[in-house]
């Protein structure tokens, strides 16, 4: 299920103008140990911009199908 406290609210002057702050933009964060963290932009008011660290499929319900191949 999405985590609530994975969304947060950056301000609009953290973003360039090479990474526009858009709806629906998916952006890589640099995370402090130099790893990056992709970020989903859910909306964009005034300088405040929500951006969801949640998986994408958080909160879905996914079915799989399979083949089994041998039983040991």
């Amino acid at each position: 299920m999405p985590n609530p406290d994975n969304i947060y609210f950056v301000d609009r002057s953290r973003f360039s103008a090479d990474t526009e702050a858009k709806v629906g933009a998916i952006i890589g964060f640099s995370m402090p140990d130099g790893s990056e963290l992709p970020g989903l932009i859910r909306e964009v008011a005034g300088e405040s911009v929500t951006v969801d660290f949640n998986h994408p499929l958080a909160g879905q319900t996914l079915t799989f199908s399979v083949e089994i191949m041998q039983v040991l």
